[in-house]
């Protein structure tokens, strides 16, 4: 375990000991145990590990750490453990055995549980170890393209990002020359500024490469239950509020989904029926290797995680090599098969197939200037549908509570009833106008005649209590979008909702109604939406 690991658990375990409510830390990673993907139990069982191992000197560990440790290594597969957890496990392993015993059977018992659950952990990692040297031809020559292939990557994007051809000249890496402007040589010529931006995006590049087949070894060491519950954990993550996954967790769930992700297969034919027989009598089946339950889930989980990368606006870069794996083999069996909206399940790899292509675009798209970015968003919200905003209605009663139904054709009067210092009921009551038509009145005297009844109705609410006088309206509302007149303030508010970002942006306040509307009036022209507001006749 390297230093820096080892002080950052040190100073984990002193920021636990000196927690005053210890059990609620417990609980808390008792609770997330059980929704962590392997990868996150192993970093959080090394930080159980080092409560027990890096304590105050003599300290007894209790029982509660035990058994959420040994919680933790039931969970975990066979796959390798990482230096940091097996090292601390080792730690842990000789102050256990320095530490006096207390004479409590329930310690006793908890602390041998918890040697029997590490020591099936190892040998679930041995008879892993095991199994891959069995398959140690076939990894070697894995590894071997892979290293090959991850080289060549290596040369041909950074040449590619440098603007260098094989017959320009041959690219050697070097010490770094001691003027900043300098990264290296081209046959004696200086290389100017981003040699080492190429480098880092090939050397990222790898990094995705090298991470992807990680998860697909340890994809194939898996059985179909382990797998089945790696989904799980996925989908009830991609299915929490989108803005709770970061980009680095919704990158692992792509990851995931494309290492478990077989290729497309042709529509198998029944057994027994003729080649030539229509499609609608074509079964689609996955093939034998593949479980077709298993694979539908990949594909359905793969495709949310994309529609959610795509929805947060997250960089792309970030999956694109993932994304060219999907591509690749959606391009093979379009060059061996046909249409990949032929294969089995062909609507779902055509939706996939479609979600990549978008996103690999957004990918190969150079890096928009600030005017461009305007327009981009103008023309998204534009694509987007229109923020819902209540229209006005032309016919208005100037008094609060009271408003003018157009469907019904009356005035109703709405106001919530009190009940011990809590609004517990909506009661509304309506005024129609057809009364007052049948009586003889015209159009306009029975609108009126209608609002009449309806002011006395709120009058005698006001004298028994459930309602308060109106307040007079000082300043008239304002016809533009966003903007409102705060009491609290006495000024004119700009506030306007951007349907691209999808939040309310504040645009200031301002003493004139003329300059608070020609504020919203500029916001409304940069989202792309309509500043007046639509007035509906009565």
């Amino acid at each position: 375990m390297a230093p820096s690991q080892l002080c950052r658990l040190r100073r984990h375990a002193r920021q636990y000991h000196r927690h005053a409510h210890k059990s609620v830390v417990i609980s808390r990673y008792s609770q997330k145990a059980d929704h962590f993907d392997q990868e996150a139990l192993r970093r959080h069982a090394a930080h159980v590990a080092s409560w027990i191992a890096y304590g105050p000197k003599a300290r007894i560990p209790t029982v509660k750490e035990f058994k959420l440790l040994k919680k933790f290594m039931d969970i975990m597969d066979g796959v390798m453990l990482p230096s940091r957890l097996s090292d601390v496990l080792s730690d842990m392993q000789t102050v256990l055995r320095v530490l006096p015993r207390p004479a409590n059977d329930a310690w006793l018992k908890a602390e041998h549980q918890l040697e029997r659950s590490l020591r099936k952990l190892r040998h679930r990692c041995n008879e892993t170890k095991a199994a891959k040297d069995a398959m140690a031809p076939d990894n070697d020559a894995v590894d071997a393209d892979l290293e090959a292939e991850l080289g060549k990557a290596l040369q041909v994007r950074t040449a590619e990002d440098l603007g260098v051809s094989e017959n320009r000249g041959t690219l050697f890496w070097g010490p770094y020359n001691k003027d900043p402007t300098i990264q290296g040589t081209i046959l004696g010529s200086p290389i100017f500024g981003n040699s080492h931006l190429a480098f880092e995006g090939a050397s990222a590049r790898s990094d995705q490469h090298l991470t992807l087949f990680r998860k697909m070894n340890e994809w194939s060491f898996l059985d179909d239950v382990q797998k089945l519950e790696r989904l799980q954990q996925a989908e009830v993550a991609t299915r929490c509020p989108r803005r709770s996954l970061n980009e680095a967790e919704l990158a692992d769930i792509v990851n995931l989904a494309v290492s478990g992700l077989a290729a497309p297969r042709r529509r198998a034919m029944p057994q027994g029926a003729d080649v030539d027989c229509s499609s609608e009598a074509t079964v689609a089946m996955e093939s034998r290797g593949a479980n077709p339950d298993l694979q539908r889930r990949v594909r359905s989980l793969l495709l949310h995680a994309l529609h959610v990368w795509r929805i947060n606006q997250f960089d792309c870069h970030v999956i694109e090599h993932v994304l060219d794996v999907v591509q690749q083999k959606i391009s093979k069996f379009e060059a061996q098969a046909g249409e990949i909206r032929d294969a089995a399940a062909g609507k779902a790899w055509l939706n996939i197939k479609q979600a990549v292509d978008e996103l690999m675009l957004r990918a190969a798209a150079p890096a928009s200037s600030p005017v461009s970015g305007a327009e981009d968003e103008v023309e998204a919200a534009q694509r987007l549908k229109p923020h819902r905003v209540k229209p006005r209605l032309q016919r208005q009663s100037g008094i609060q509570n009271i408003n003018w139904s157009v469907g019904r054709r009356c005035w109703a009067c709405q106001y919530f009833s009190n009940k011990k210092g809590m609004k517990c009921k909506n009661t509304i009551r309506y005024f129609p106008v057809a009364k007052f038509l049948e009586q003889g009145f015209g159009d306009e005297a029975a609108v009126d005649a209608a609002l009449q009844e309806a002011k006395a109705y709120r009058e005698e609410l006001v004298r028994q209590g459930k309602l308060k006088p109106p307040k007079p309206k000082i300043y008239p509302d304002s016809m533009v979008r966003g903007v409102y007149f705060s009491q609290s303030q006495q000024k004119w508010k700009v506030q306007l909702y951007h349907p691209v970002k999808r939040k309310v942006v504040h645009g200031g306040y301002f003493s004139s109604q003329d300059k608070a509307e020609d504020r919203a009036r500029d916001l409304a022209s940069e989202f792309g939406v309509q500043p007046d507001i639509k007035v509906l006749p009565g």
